[in-house]
């Protein structure tokens, strides 16, 4: 299957039908490449979407399908789709009314063709090796289920922030000593070896239709039910401990809207109920209660610093209505918790109420994590080894030449965090204001009419508008030859 072609060779593959896609995936898995279809729900996306597509479809794994189901964006999210749905026919769009990020993995569901299943978002980052190496795992152990490790970085210093003792996205402490398990090998912290999450899953397609598991249509914690639900309806799960997603935090958009959260804490209840209805409706509550009740918890203590202070009261009413009690906070002692903090946080609750247990979270966070952390940053941007979160620029080899189109905001972060990480040869920096700009970093900008002076392989258009970049890509074309034009 030919992928990422530049837009005047398209044309010719524009009328190639469903019917003649299906018979090319079908003949991949007869030659056992099993197609993958990775759903990725997109509500304005904004720059980060361009960077999270190109990850997908430049994948070392290339028998896939990629289904953006947007859910009514009102930014450029809907031309970037389609500007990559031209220049490779595995990307698919579907476009619907805003209902939320369950409603779209719902949909994208319904469409996915692939013998497995994976669901990213719009605004991470993702490992070149995350679909070959997750299906390498679940093809030899024959799982339902294969969960993957991940990292975090901030989206405004592009430092890689993944701490090696921060294990809430996979906890191998919590691991049982074989490669294929099941909640039986542990029900007390089922939930507590991967968050409940899906961008780190890879599901198979057959499993999630025999167990008939969907999104809940939610405005935030949508993923938590259906993370649940297939944690424990699968016979065969299996770890791989390798960083293959990177979450992106301080981004300034998200999916799960978190004015919904900091507004409607009733929500998280919701969500928790109606997954001890489904252990119960599946006759697995009594062994699994335990480790739903600390979920219950944590979810409970991460909400505190989520929650609106005019939103406090909402919290406290659902308490007074029974949360302890319907989740089993009563019934935990010391040994439930993998930390003590955990279990004195609960004795706060339980015996000195809602608001002396509301403070104690916040003076705890506000004044000594942040302080810790802050100490622990500064002491990244001062370090020899600061790992600087920088993704190779899709389909340019390393070590190569390349040119800079651009000083904007996202010309600066290309040409900082290369400079740090030192994988491509920066020859020089253009800009269509280069008299006015002068110099940046350090480095003079120069006019695009240079170009025909400098030896490069590439040029990359750091520009984040994608109508302004169309315009940049037509205008260069008369000093670079297409195939050596990136964006």
């Amino acid at each position: 299957m030919q992928k990422n072609k530049d837009l005047s060779e398209l044309n010719t593959e524009k009328n190639i039908t469903k019917e003649k896609e299906k018979s090319v995936a079908d003949s991949m898995l007869q030659q056992g490449c099993p197609l993958v279809s990775v759903i990725m729900p997109v509500y304005n996306a904004g720059r980060f979407l361009k960077d999270a597509i190109q990850d997908i479809l430049y994948q070392t794994y290339e028998n896939l399908e990629l289904i953006c189901v947007d859910d009514g964006s009102t930014d450029q999210s809907p031309e970037v789709l389609a500007y990559f749905a031209e220049c490779d026919n595995r990307l698919k769009i579907i476009r619907t009314e805003n209902k939320g990020a369950g409603a779209a993995r719902n949909r994208g569901l319904d469409e996915a063709k692939g013998k497995y299943l994976i669901f990213l978002d719009a605004d991470d980052r993702f490992e070149p090796q995350l679909i070959e190496h997750t299906i390498k795992r679940a093809e030899e152990t024959e799982a339902d289920i294969v969960i993957y490790d991940a990292g975090e970085f901030d989206s405004n210093t592009f430092l890689d922030i993944s701490d090696d003792y921060d294990n809430w996205i996979l906890n191998l402490n919590y691991l049982p000593k074989k490669e294929v398990f099941s909640y039986k090998d542990c029900p007390n912290y089922i939930f507590q070896i991967s968050a409940p999450l899906m961008w780190n899953k890879l599901l198979l397609h057959e499993f999630i239709d025999e167990i008939g598991a969907y999104y809940q249509q939610l405005p935030y914690n949508n993923d938590s039910y259906f993370a649940c639900h297939v944690m424990t309806a699968a016979q065969r799960i299996t770890a791989l401990n390798e960083k293959l997603v990177y979450y992106r935090i301080n981004s300034g958009i998200s999916i799960s809207r978190p004015e919904f959260k900091r507004k409607n804490p009733q929500y998280n209840y919701e969500m928790l109920i109606a997954i001890k209805q489904k252990m119960q409706n599946m006759g697995i509550y009594s062994d699994i209660w335990r480790s739903l009740s600390k979920f219950a918890f944590e979810h409970l203590r991460g909400h505190i610093l989520c929650i609106d202070e005019n939103n406090y009261e909402k919290i406290i009413e659902l308490i007074e209505k029974g949360y302890i009690k319907e989740f089993g906070f009563e019934k935990l002692n010391k040994d439930d918790f993998e930390f003590e903090e955990q279990y004195l946080d609960l004795n706060c609750l339980a015996e000195k109420g809602y608001r002396a247990f509301t403070y104690r979270i916040i003076y705890r966070l506000v004044n000594d994590r942040e302080i810790i952390k802050n100490l622990w940053m500064n002491e990244k941007l001062n370090s020899e080894k600061t790992n600087i979160f920088y993704f190779d620029l899709n389909r340019i080899d390393i070590n190569k030449a390349i040119v800079l189109y651009g000083a904007g905001n996202r010309g600066k972060q290309l040409y900082k965090t290369n400079l740090l990480a030192g994988k491509y040869k920066i020859v020089g920096w253009v800009d269509k204001n280069a008299e006015a700009i002068g110099t940046v970093s350090g480095v003079k900008i120069i006019n695009a009419e240079m170009l025909e002076k400098l030896d490069f392989d590439y040029v990359v258009i750091a520009i984040d508008d994608i109508g302004i970049m169309k315009e940049v890509k037509e205008f260069i074309k008369q000093y670079v030859p297409q195939k050596k034009i990136v964006w």
